[in-house]
């Protein structure tokens, strides 16, 4: 029987606003939302209730945070604006990736209360505002403070256009989410500073994961989930050099190069530039042996890079349209590619000549190689399709989904290539209800022979855009547009 993964003490994490009377239920997809006692407006009452009791009492911070504790859909976030009036939202701005989350595993509020300080006055007579935050973080019902903290802003602007009001500076979004990450269970690492996900990638020790997107690299802690650093004006796609040693990430908030950085540090070790910048740099992988590169670009030129010298060895014109992904044969002799211009295509890399082009009903963002390199699979908009890598032809194909259009967005095998895990969306049909949001954003797990489902891991909000097994293969990382890390344990099925 097919099962439906979900968070560990969760069943589905659903966002929508509190207004609204919509539930959910993490029983089956077909099963009907269980209503949800109390009404809306009478939770976010007592809520706000419990939140004002909690900033009227000395926080004890003594105690360390009960991390492990928090998960998405038993958090329920709150906010109280000091340039609004003063009541209580149920969201937090400026924090994507801090929801108002309405399921019925609520056990935990965090309330957040934002202060103005003055920090002088410009010419035009308006005033320049630091936006303070304090945080409580409280349990449900009782009220219990778990944790408390105060979060200073950043200076406002120096200079502000006349008429165009008050001057605030940037909110400690990042430091906030940086803090409530440690209480956060440790299967999702929480949150990436900049939001939006674009490339994950673990470290071939397993003990780091490198995580691109928002003009910014994380780099975490796989075992503790802490953030260790973040690396400013980098981004997404990653990957790591087989020995550990140098992570490749795209240069730039543009995308215009390809950037080695010492993971230890998050120094830059060099950049790889050609004849003329990259035209965005949209996908990127070592070879198995870490001598060379590979780096895909948005007009659709391949790149092939001598990692130590930084010098391009190779540029293949090889699709019409931006490159989404590229990948090694685990003997390093071929390179695949797709593109959207609705084709994925196999490379002899020692003569530089097209060994294949396996045709899509759409544009193709994903290839991998199974482990054994006898087999392709490249995922896009109309299936996830497996390909013989000696004769050309194809094994066999999955549709995810049965909406007219899907998108296979990131796939990715498991080590002992027994597993296929698929990220897909549910495509341009767009889900009427909180349940088929979230379910339209699950990842699917197929056998990797027969493409049979096995499984799907359920909890992410937004579009799924990268998938890395851990290289022991007990764990599957994914990232997403919804600005949330996920570790899966592979091992016990969440």
């Amino acid at each position: 029987m097919q099962k439906t993964r979900m968070m560990p003490g969760l069943l589905l994490a659903c966002l929508f606003a509190l207004a609204s009377m919509a539930s959910c239920s993490g029983s089956e997809p077909t099963a009907v939302p269980t209503p949800l006692p109390p009404t809306s407006e009478t939770l976010l009452s007592e809520v706000a209730s419990l939140c004002n009791l909690a900033f009227a009492q000395p926080p004890d911070t003594s105690a360390a945070p009960p991390a492990g504790i928090v998960t998405e859909a038993s958090l329920l976030s709150l906010f109280s604006s000091a340039r609004e009036d003063d009541a209580w939202q149920a969201n937090i701005p400026m924090v994507p990736f801090i929801q108002a989350l309405f399921a019925p595993d609520v056990r935990y509020v965090l309330c957040v209360q934002e202060t103005r300080a003055s920090m002088g006055q410009y010419d035009s007579g308006d005033f320049g505002y630091r936006l303070d935050w304090s945080a409580r973080l409280i349990q449900w019902p009782d009220g219990q403070v778990l944790g408390a903290t105060d979060l200073m802003g950043g200076e406002p602007p120096k200079t502000k256009r006349e008429g165009s009001g008050p001057g605030y500076g940037t909110s400690p979004a990042n430091e906030l989410a940086q803090w409530v990450s440690g209480y956060f269970s440790a299967n999702t690492l929480f949150p990436h500073p900049r939001g939006h996900v674009d490339g994950v990638a673990f470290s071939p020790d397993g003990r780091s994961l490198a995580v691109g997107g928002g003009c910014a690299l994380g780099l975490w802690d796989t075992t503790t989930g802490r953030l260790l650093r973040t690396i400013p004006d980098h981004s997404g796609p990653v990957a790591y050099a087989p020995d550990g040693a140098v992570l490749a990430a795209a240069g730039g908030c543009d995308g215009r190069a390809v950037a080695l950085l010492d993971p230890a540090t998050g120094n830059q070790v060099r950049v790889l530039r050609g004849p003329r910048d990259l035209d965005e740099l949209r996908a990127v992988a070592f070879s198995p042996d870490g001598a060379t590169l590979a780096s895909g670009e948005s007009d659709g030129v391949i790149k092939i890079w001598d990692a130590a010298t930084a010098k391009v060895i190779r540029t293949i014109d090889a699709h019409n349209e931006a490159v989404r992904s590229v990948v090694f044969s685990p003997d390093g002799t071929m390179l695949a590619s797709a593109g959207l211009d609705n084709v994925a295509k196999l490379w002899d890399l020692a003569t530089v000549t097209e060994l294949g082009a396996h045709e899509h009903r759409g544009w193709v963002s994903s290839v991998a190689f199974a482990p054994d390199g006898t087999t392709l699979v490249s995922g896009g908009r109309d299936a996830v399709r497996l390909w013989d890598v000696a004769t050309g032809k194809q094994r066999g194909s999955k549709v995810i989904y049965d909406h007219d259009r899907q998108h296979v967005n990131a796939l990715a095998f498991s080590p002992d290539g027994t597993l296929l895990a698929v990220a897909s969306s549910g495509g341009e049909n767009a889900p009427a209800t909180p349940w088929e949001w979230v379910m339209a954003h699950c990842i699917t797990l197929l056998d990797a022979k027969t493409l049979r489902t096995t499984g799907t891991l359920c909890g992410h909000t937004n579009v799924v855009n990268s998938l890395a097994f851990s290289p022991d293969g007990s764990t599957l990382a994914s990232g997403s547009a919804d600005g949330f890390v996920k570790l899966w344990d592979m091992t016990t099925e969440q």
